[in-house]
C-alpha cells in the first residue's frame, strides 16, 4: 500500500505532473467540471490505475485541490511525491509505469541520474513499499545543491528558491504525518544521504517520546482510587508502557539533558507514588502490600535522575524495609513482652526481690548442688530463673517464626549469651574469692568451714562447678548461631575440664588426709592446693 500523500495528491487528482504547465493543469480542470456536471467520470494517463487505488473525483474537491498548490512552498511539497516528466527518458519510464510495467521503468530511470530521475525512482519506490530506496533517492535530490536547484526550478521557476534544510524539513514533515517516527528515524538513519534529517527526526521523536510519557501519566492521575488495586496497577502499567521510551530517549538524549530529567522524574514520582497510595489504602496483608510497593518503588528509583525524587523513592524504598523486618515482631509480642521481663529481673535482681507481687521469683529450685556462699548462690539461682522464663516463650518464637529463623537465633543467642557471661562471671569471682581466703588464712581450703566463717572453700566451688555446668547442659538446648555455639561449647568443655581436675585433687587429697600426718605432707598439700587453684583459674579466663 502506497502512502496517502501519493494516492490523494493534488497532482494526481487534476491528473497532471508535477511539473506540467499552468495551461495543461487548467484544461484538464476545464475538463472535470464539463464532466462531472453531466455525471460522466473523467479520467487521464497520469492517474496510474495499474499502480494505485482508484481516485475518486467532485466538483466540490476541485477548487480545494487547487488551491492546495497554489502556494510555491505547497507546489514543492506535493512535487516531492509525485511523478516529474522532465527528460525524454522520463516519458518513456512514465508510459511503461502507466501500463503497469514497473521494471521496465526502474531501468530506464536508473540509466541517467538526474533529479526528475530520482524522483521518479522514489515515487515508484514508495508504491512498492520500498521506503529505505525511496528516501535515498529523494534524500539526494534534496542535499545535492545542482540535483535541488533543478528540481525547485522545474516546479517553481527560476524565481523562486528554497534552503536545502527547509526542503527537506518539507520531505520529513509531510512522512511523519504517515509513518511512525520511530520508524522514520531508523529509516534515514540508514538511507538517508544526510544527518541533518535524522536530526530533524530525532526531534520529533523526543518530542513525541515526552507526549507519550505525559499521557501516560495523566492517565494515572485519573485512575479511580477507590479500589488500591488500581493504584497498584496504573504504576505496573506506568512501569510497562513507558519502558521501551525511556530507553529511546535515554538513546536520543542524555540522563544530563535538562529535558530528560525533568520528564523522567515526573515519571518516576508519578509511578512511585502509584505505589504509596495503593500501600495506604490496601486490604491485603502487610507482607503482600509491602513486596508489591517495593516492586515499584525500586522501579521509580532506578529510572529516577534528580537527587531530590532519587531520595524520596530511597526513603520509602528504607520505609518499606523496616516495615517488613518488623513484620514478625507483630505476632510474637507477647512472648518479647515475657523475655524482656524476663531480662530486666535478671538484670535488676534488687529490683526483683522488693517486688513481691512478681511471680519471677516463684519459680523451682535449682537443681544442683546448693554452694554454701550466698553471693554465688543467688547468682546461679538468677540463671536457672532466666532459662525457666525464657525457654517457653522461646519455643513459641521459634514455632511462628518458622520462616524466620534468623530472628529467632538472634534472641535466642542474646539470652544464651546474658546467661553464659554470668556463668562466667561467677565461676571467675569464685575462684578468686578462694585464692583470695587460702591466701590469708591457716586453715584447709578442703574443710567445710575455714577459719573465716562462710568464706568459699575447695568443695563449695567443686559444688557450684557442678551447679554450671548443669545450667549450660540446660542452656544447650537454646538456639544459638553458629559462632556462638563454638565459643559456647569451649566454655562448657573448660569447665568440665576445670570439674575433673578439681575432682582428681580433691581425691588425692582426701587420701593423703586419712594417712597418718608427717610433718612434711603438709607443706606438699599446701603447694599440690595452690597449683589447682592457679590451673583452674588460667582455665577460665
Amino acid at each position: 500500500m502506497s502512502l496517502n500523500i501519493i494516492d490523494n495528491n493534488p497532482y494526481r487528482f487534476l491528473g497532471v505532473y508535477s511539473n506540467s504547465s499552468t495551461k495543461v493543469r487548467l484544461s484538464n480542470i476545464n475538463k472535470m467540471k464539463a464532466y462531472l456536471k453531466v455525471g460522466k467520470k473523467v479520467e487521464f494517463p497520469s492517474d496510474m490505475t495499474n499502480l494505485l487505488s482508484s481516485i475518486k473525483r467532485d466538483l466540490n474537491k476541485i477548487d480545494e485541490t487547487t488551491n492546495s498548490i497554489n502556494q510555491p512552498q505547497d507546489q514543492l511539497k506535493y512535487a516531492l511525491f509525485w511523478f516529474i516528466n522532465f527528460t525524454n527518458i522520463d516519458k518513456i519510464a512514465l508510459d511503461h509505469a502507466i501500463t503497469g510495467n514497473i521494471d521496465k521503468a526502474y531501468e530506464l530511470l536508473q540509466k541517467k541520474e538526474t533529479f526528475s530521475s530520482l524522483i521518479n525512482l522514489g515515487i515508484l519506490s514508495f508504491i512498492q513499499g520500498n521506503n529505505g530506496d525511496a528516501i535515498n533517492y529523494i534524500t539526494r535530490v534534496i542535499h545535492e545543491y545542482p540535483l535541488r536547484l533543478g528540481f525547485v526550478e522545474a516546479i517553481c521557476g527560476n524565481t523562486q528558491t528554497i534552503s536545502e534544510k527547509d526542503l527537506a524539513k518539507l520531505f520529513v514533515d509531510s512522512l511523519s504525518e504517515e509513518l511512525s517516527v520511530k520508524e522514520l528515524a531508523d529509516l534515514f538513519k540508514q538511507y538517508g544521504v544526510s544527518s541533518n534529517d535524522y536530526d530533524i527526526l530525532k526531534d520529533k521523536l523526543v518530542d513525541e517520546h515526552i507526549n507519550t510519557i505525559y499521557n501516560a501519566i495523566n492517565q494515572a492521575n485519573s485512575i479511580n482510587k477507590s479500589n488500591p488495586e488500581n493504584s497498584y496497577r496504573a504504576g505496573i502499567r506506568l512501569i510497562n508502557s513507558t519502558k521501551p521510551i525511556i530507553q529511546d530517549l535515554k538513546r536520543l538524549l542524555s540522563i544530563n539533558d535538562l529535558t530528560y530529567q525533568k520528564t523522567i522524574d515526573n515519571l518516576a514520582n508519578r509511578i512511585l507514588q502509584c505505589g504509596i497510595d495503593y500501600y495506604n489504602d490496601s486490604n491485603e496483608d502487610e507482607e503482600t502490600t509491602i513486596d508489591k510497593t517495593l516492586k515499584i518503588a525500586y522501579k521509580a528509583n532506578e529510572i529516577a535522575v534528580g537527587q531530590l525524587v532519587k531520595e524520596r523513592c530511597e526513603d520509602t524504598i528504607n520505609t518499606l524495609n523496616d516495615n517488613k523486618l518488623n513484620i514478625p515482631l507483630h505476632s510474637i509480642q507477647n512472648e518479647l513482652k515475657q523475655i524482656d521481663i524476663a531480662v530486666d529481673n535478671f538484670k535488676n535482681p534488687q529490683q526483683r526481690n522488693n517486688n513481691s507481687s512478681d511471680d519471677f521469683i516463684n519459680i523451682r529450685p535449682v537443681t544442683v548442688d546448693i554452694v554454701s556462699n550466698n553471693k554465688y548462690k543467688y547468682q546461679l539461682e538468677a540463671v536457672s530463673t532466666l532459662i525457666d522464663k525464657t525457654e517457653g516463650p522461646l519455643l513459641s518464637i521459634k514455632q511462628k517464626l518458622y520462616d524466620n529463623q534468623e530472628l529467632y537465633l538472634t534472641i535466642s543467642t542474646n539470652i544464651a549469651s546474658l546467661a553464659l557471661n554470668k556463668i562466667i562471671d561467677v565461676v571467675n569471682s569464685s575462684q578468686k574469692s578462694l585464692n583470695d581466703h587460702y591466701s590469708s588464712s591457716f586453715g584447709s581450703p578442703f574443710d567445710s568451714y575455714s577459719n573465716f566463717n562462710r568464706r568459699l572453700t575447695i568443695t563449695d566451688l567443686s559444688s557450684l562447678l557442678n551447679s554450671s555446668i548443669s545450667l549450660m547442659e540446660r542452656l544447650a538446648s537454646f538456639g544459638m548461631k553458629e559462632d556462638f555455639r563454638s565459643h559456647f561449647n569451649s566454655q562448657k568443655s573448660t569447665l568440665v575440664s576445670m570439674k575433673n581436675q578439681l575432682g582428681s585433687a580433691m581425691v588425692n587429697y582426701y587420701n593423703n588426709y586419712n594417712r597418718p600426718k608427717q610433718q612434711s605432707s603438709s607443706g606438699c598439700m599446701v603447694a599440690l592446693c595452690s597449683i589447682v587453684i592457679l590451673t583452674i583459674i588460667s582455665l577460665i579466663m
